[in-house]
């Protein structure tokens, strides 16, 4: 890790670049990521049937544009939902709602290029960001009559955070740039919120739940440094430079 550290460090500041702006002012792209999880699940006993499906997806978009040769800056928005149903519960006291975890995010990131070939740059993109996240938690309890019930516990989270990711960039088409990301540093992240937890009655149902609040404050102000991500993707450039390789 120290080695690729080193080495990256070398390229982008200390050696000397004989090749021209890879990337010059005016020049302006987009790119978006999204990934989909759909699995349904379906069980057969002797007396019982237990069928259940799961759905997620995570949804990415940036924009951005060139201010000057080798400098770009840009807006990320993101945005995740989790749902489960499950057939075989609905007469369960405190059934639980479809919805697991539903996300919203948006950062501002600027980056800076270093060409080392015609056509292939190593970069550096540090950002900030704020996103929340209302999480919900459930978990099956058996009452004192025997009957099962769930209890629930609803977080809603704000994370503020710093990042700083470094990569190669590939111009493989007029219009078109793959990048590569291989270190990942997250230098301060403070996240605050509230908590919520709903418990079944112990004795009966029809009391009604038992119900509980609090908030919470987390920073983390040690910087960490993963190397061992790798991330891929592509950029579409919708307007460049006549001049521009």
């Amino acid at each position: 890790m120290k080695s690729s550290s080193l080495y990256f460090l070398f390229t982008f500041v200390i050696l000397p670049i004989a090749a021209k702006a890879q990337f010059q002012a005016g020049q302006s792209f987009v790119s978006g990521g999204l990934s989909l999880n759909l699995n349904d699940n379906k069980y057969k006993g002797p007396n019982t049937v237990n069928q259940s499906a799961n759905y997620s997806h995570n949804i990415d978009i940036s924009s951005g544009y060139f201010t000057r040769n080798n400098k770009a800056v840009g807006w990320t928005l993101s945005q995740s939902l989790s749902t489960n149903t499950n057939a075989s519960l609905p007469n369960y006291p405190g059934f639980p709602s479809k919805l697991r975890y539903l996300g919203f995010g948006g950062s501002r990131f600027v980056e800076y290029y270093k060409p080392v070939f015609e056509k292939v740059s190593v970069y550096i993109q540090p950002s900030v960001g704020l996103k929340y996240g209302l999480d919900n938690e459930y978990n099956r309890v058996i009452l004192d009559n025997g009957t099962n019930a769930f209890s629930l516990r609803r977080t809603n989270t704000f994370t503020l955070g710093m990042n700083l990711n470094a990569g190669v960039a590939w111009q493989v088409a007029p219009k078109w740039v793959l990048y590569g990301t291989f270190a990942y540093f997250n230098p301060i992240s403070i996240s605050a919120g509230w908590k919520n937890t709903e418990n079944p009655p112990v004795n009966s149902p029809r009391s009604g739940p038992a119900k509980t609040e609090g908030s919470f404050l987390n920073y983390n102000l040690v910087p960490s440094l993963d190397s061992g991500y790798i991330g891929l993707g592509f950029r579409y450039f919708y307007t460049r430079n006549k001049s521009s390789i």
